[in-house]
């Protein structure tokens, strides 16, 4: 019993997620936000966000491997700049 449970432990240390929160500056406007949601919906690693049109953020869950400057890249192509301001 004291093998599966390590077992399982080791098994969720090694599928954990982490939050990344981004700053958006430029995000403005209702369009904006859609163009922002639909591109992270499409990267791959990604398992939820929240962006907040108000405070020009986005907290985004990703997996453990996920590597920070995908969200940076993505949203530069499409003409945002994101920084990233903290890992949880």
């Amino acid at each position: 019993m004291k093998k599966l449970a390590l077992a399982l432990v080791l098994c969720t240390a090694a599928f954990a997620d982490k939050t990344l929160v981004y700053e958006i500056p430029n995000m403005a406007c209702v369009s904006c936000y859609e163009v922002i949601t639909q591109t992270l919906n499409k990267l791959k690693g990604v398992k939820k966000f929240d962006v907040n049109l108000e405070a020009k953020t986005a907290d985004i869950v990703v997996e453990d491997d996920f590597a920070e400057n995908t969200v940076v890249e993505a949203l530069k192509k499409q003409g945002y700049q994101a920084v990233l301001k903290s890992e949880k």
